[in-house]
């Protein structure tokens, strides 16, 4: 979610040309309210983009993450890295016996017995390998 993160970063600073001429010419006390308006705008947007994409970084959503390194200019590492905190997350969740909170998807995908988990578990130990040399990982992932 490091673009999420970014954008949050950015809304309350953004503006622009026209917006700046407008408030150079406007009375004090106008600007300081539209000012103030416009914090009061930025930090709902960001907090109403943190409330609808958090689904993102949770299970099963957050397995997503093990495609970054197929896409151009992606990271294979960032990608097993994002992978094995989901699958972390995962198997904290079961041995805590939260297994019945978890999304159906999630168990197909990361349960332990599962062949998808061992295709799983044995990209993220390679080393150079793509994601698409394990295809029961890659095709179970995107269903």
């Amino acid at each position: 979610m490091e673009g999420l993160g970014t954008l949050c970063e950015d809304i309350p600073v953004c503006s622009s040309d026209l917006l700046q001429s407008l408030l150079e010419v406007m009375p004090p006390k106008q600007k300081s309210e539209l000012v103030r308006m416009q914090a009061q705008l930025a930090e709902a947007l960001v907090e109403e983009l943190r409330d609808k994409l958090r689904f993102h970084s949770q299970l099963p959503y957050s397995l997503l993450g093990m495609f970054y390194g197929e896409l151009c200019h992606g990271d294979e590492a960032k990608a097993k890295a994002r992978d094995r905190a989901a699958t972390d997350e995962y198997d904290f969740l079961v041995s805590k016996g939260l297994g019945d909170k978890i999304h159906r998807v999630a168990h197909v995908i990361c349960g332990q017995p599962t062949e998808c988990r061992k295709h799983i578990d044995l990209w993220c130990r390679s080393s150079g390998e793509k994601l698409k040399q394990f295809p029961l990982a890659y095709c179970t992932v995107l269903k």
